[in-house]
Parts: structure tokens; sequence; C-alpha cells
């Protein structure tokens, strides 16, 4: 006995795998395209830096004029990132999705730490770092943050995605590859 609803399923089952790979394909355009926001980091704590095989850092924000409206204790704050992606600047307010769209080029939750500064959650303050380069990259981050930067790429509905760790404006897998462990440019 036949089914008569053999083809319709036939048909479904080959449209679902597709449906699923154009979805991927546009979700990854769409990280693709959009700016990858840059910012200086330094070292969390020289007794603490590296985790197993995570750089764990803070962010050295540059912040902007606009005043400080966040509220000492809450836990609604956010980093409002503005400006351009090469140039961004950084102001801290209260989480209000319908007003930070107005004034905020994409937005990222922040707590005050024990200093009073303001940083996202640890997620995006680490970095996977192969185990082979970690005590080299540690040292280079204690001695000369000033080599480091990250890339951040806003999502639309708020927050950020951590997209790449740079030495001296290099990505870490181009850098790790031009320099041997023990060839690592101290400078």
């Amino acid at each position: 006995m036949k089914s008569k609803y053999k083809p319709a399923i036939g048909f479904i089952a080959l449209i679902i795998p597709f449906a699923a790979m154009l979805f991927m394909i546009g979700t990854n355009i769409n990280k693709l395209s959009t700016p990858e926001y840059r910012f200086a980091i330094e070292g969390y704590d020289p007794r603490d830096i590296l985790r197993g095989h995570f750089l764990i850092f803070q962010y050295k924000w540059p912040l902007s004029n606009a005043p400080n409206t966040c509220k000492a204790g809450t836990l609604d704050c956010c980093a409002c990132i503005s400006g351009t992606p090469a140039y961004p600047t950084v102001s801290f307010t209260q989480c209000q999705p319908a007003q930070m769209n107005k004034t905020c080029g994409g937005t990222l939750p922040v707590t005050e730490m024990w200093d009073g500064r303001y940083q996202p959650s640890e997620n995006h303050r680490q970095y996977y770092i192969p185990e082979e380069y970690a005590r080299e990259l540690e040292s280079l981050l204690i001695n000369q943050p000033e080599r480091f930067t990250v890339g951040l790429t806003l999502q639309s509905g708020g927050g950020a995605q951590l997209k790449m760790l740079y030495i001296d404006g290099t990505p870490l897998p181009q850098f790790l590859s031009e320099y041997p462990k023990e060839n690592i440019p101290p400078q």
C-alpha cells in the first residue's frame, strides 16, 4: 500500500538541510559584516593572568565626556559604545534598551569592580591562548600591555562578541605563526 504523503515527506526531508544551511550562511555573513571595535587591554592580576589556556585581562576604556549614570551597587549597568570602530568611546549608563538604541552604537553589560572600574563579564575578558605560548604571552602582557588590543563586535539586540586578540595590531594566530615562542620580540 502506497502512502499519498510519501512525496511530500521526501520533499520536506530535502528542504530542511538546505534551509538550515542558508540560515547558517546568513548568520555568518551578518557576523562578518558587523564592524569590529578595538579596545586596549591590560593584565587583570599579575598573579593570575592565565587560567588554564585563557589570557585574562581588563579593558582600558576610551571614556567619553558623558556622565556616568550607573548607580553604585546595581547590576543593570551597561557600557554604551559609540563613535567609529577605529575610534570608539564608552560611557556607563543604566541598561535601558529603548533609550540606548538612540545614543549608543551598541551596549555591553558591565559590573563595577573592586577598584571602581567597570568591566564586562568574564567571558568577554578572556581569550584562548595555545599552551606552548602561555608563559611568553603572560610576560608580554604584564610588561608591555600597550601592545595588546581586542576586537569586539556589537550585536543588534545588545551585548557583544569577543572576536580577536591583537598584538601590535596583528591578529594573534598570525603573530604566533610569525614568531616562534622563544623569539617573541620583547621590544
